[in-house]
């Protein structure tokens, strides 16, 4: 008894590890919808984080890759985000989005040719994944000039894992599938003498011993229709990216000098009729000054003015947006900088010869009001602070308007441009209290629309007597 309990405690005991088989794992049909449903959801997730040293610059998600997205700067100062740099959209993340609705898309409906559609979703999705990390990262590093650097994120990485499995698996089930067809396919005896155990032997040795080859000429042939709504699909999506999404530097350079270009013609088109309009409506104005006439039409210019800086400020804005879309290649960048560089100044408009000849006409307008000659306050406010020599030893100052008795106009000449006046003055001295008669030419320019005080001379100045009578002062004009 005791040897018989010895012998089995010296019995080695086995653990047993079930290692699934191929077969096994192509049996998972339901793991493949749920695979591509994670690398979907995943896209929603950070796939990747810019850093610029130990500092996060901004992270972009999948779905950003898909729609593009605008890169959001963390502000160390305030502490908010703000608006940084364009990030395009990716075809190569379009073409794995897409892959993986695809992929979904089939096994949800049961499509007879899930498999090879699911393989094919899986193979293309897991490429362009691959090369969406290498074209991310080398676009991003390239445009920082070595500065700034790029992480990839779990989101990503678990995207392109379920992306993998996803397709493996499809693939393993379309083998499976493609062996089942062949091996069923093999006539089994006829021999009626077989019983039901020599009949199963039989389909076993069949299963067993005479493994299908995979004919490339027979699949493609029955899988026709299934290449060709895939080929279709993908031509689509290529077709959609290229058309719909993807920017293109030169097109969105001729959009900005177009909206450029819509600014000046508005512009034109409202100065052409507003000039119009101030020619019509010029004598109702009744302007008294030709500078009243310049003033209003500098005003209702302005307007018009605001309005085109306003529009040109928002094509500005526009122009920095697309601009930033190739900053991340250096190459798609020169070509839209020299495509808009080349198109400037190109805008050309209809109206070009209203343009040209309404200033001319308004200009005869306001010449055609005439200008008022300087009136006897103006003269005596001109004259303030100015010396006019009588003699070459002496001459008068005019201090203050009390100084001034009397002024007359007794003639003037104007050219044009050019106004002399001459005129007869009764002066005070303050200082002496006498009275002096002075024959003055005053001359002015035309300038700006307004008669400018140029010079003034004598040619007389004599000195007069005067008599008190009362409170009442009487000058006795010399030779009296």
């Amino acid at each position: 008894m005791e040897n018989h309990n010895q012998e089995q405690g010296t019995e080695q005991q086995t653990i047993n590890v079930q290692v699934p088989t191929v077969g096994n794992i192509a049996n998972k049909r339901s793991l493949i919808p749920v695979l591509f449903t994670i690398v979907i959801v995943f896209f929603f997730f950070n796939f990747f984080t810019i850093s610029c040293g130990e500092q996060k610059v901004g992270s972009v998600s999948g779905i950003n890759l898909v729609t593009g997205t605008e890169l959001k700067k963390h502000d160390m100062f305030s502490g908010k985000e703000t608006k940084g740099e364009e990030i395009p959209s990716s075809i190569w993340a379009i073409i794995a989005f897409s892959a993986a609705i695809v992929g979904l898309g089939v096994f949800l409906i049961k499509e007879k040719r899930e498999a090879l559609i699911g393989t094919g979703a899986g193979a293309i999705g897991f490429g362009s994944l691959i090369i969406l990390q290498f074209v991310a990262k080398n676009a991003v590093e390239q445009n920082g000039e070595g500065a700034l650097h790029v992480d990839f994120e779990f989101a990503y990485w678990g995207a392109l894992i379920a992306m993998g499995l996803a397709g493996i698996m499809s693939y393993l089930r379309m083998q499976k599938i493609g062996q089942i067809v062949v091996r069923t396919s093999q006539p089994i005896s006829s021999n009626t003498a077989n019983t039901d155990d020599e009949i199963k032997f039989q389909s076993s040795n069949n299963l067993v011993e005479h493994p299908s080859n995979f004919d490339l000429a027979l699949w493609l042939g029955k899988n026709k229709r299934a290449l060709i709504i895939f080929v279709c699909l993908i031509i689509v999506f290529w077709g959609v990216y290229h058309f719909f999404i993807k920017h293109n530097p030169i097109n969105d350079a001729k959009a900005i000098i177009d909206d450029r270009c819509d600014c000046e013609k508005q512009y034109n088109d409202e100065m052409i009729e507003t000039d119009k309009e101030f020619i019509k409506m010029f004598d109702s104005y009744n302007f008294k000054t030709r500078q009243d006439a310049r003033n209003k039409l500098e005003e209702l210019h302005n307007q018009l003015s605001v309005k085109y800086s306003k529009c040109n400020d928002l094509v500005q804005q526009e122009l920095d947006k697309k601009r930033s879309r190739y900053i991340v290649d250096k190459e798609l960048l020169d070509k839209f900088d020299f495509a808009y560089s080349s198109l400037e100044g190109t805008c050309k408009s209809s109206r070009q010869t209203e343009l040209t000849s309404l200033p001319t006409e308004i200009e005869k307008k306001i010449l055609s009001l005439k200008l008022s000659e300087p009136d006897i306050e103006k003269i005596k406010h001109d004259l303030l602070g100015r010396n006019v020599y009588r003699s070459a030893f002496s001459g008068w100052y005019f201090g203050s308007l009390e100084e001034f008795k009397n002024v007359t106009i007794i003639s003037s000449s104007n050219s044009g441009t050019n106004l002399e006046l001459n005129l007869n003055m009764d002066l005070r001295d303050s200082k002496t209290n006498e009275y002096w008669n002075a024959l003055l030419v005053v001359t002015y320019s035309l300038i700006n629309d307004d008669w400018v005080f140029q010079s003034v001379r004598a040619n007389s100045f004599d000195k007069l007597d005067v008599v008190a009578v009362d409170t009442a002062v009487v000058v006795v004009e010399p030779g009296y």
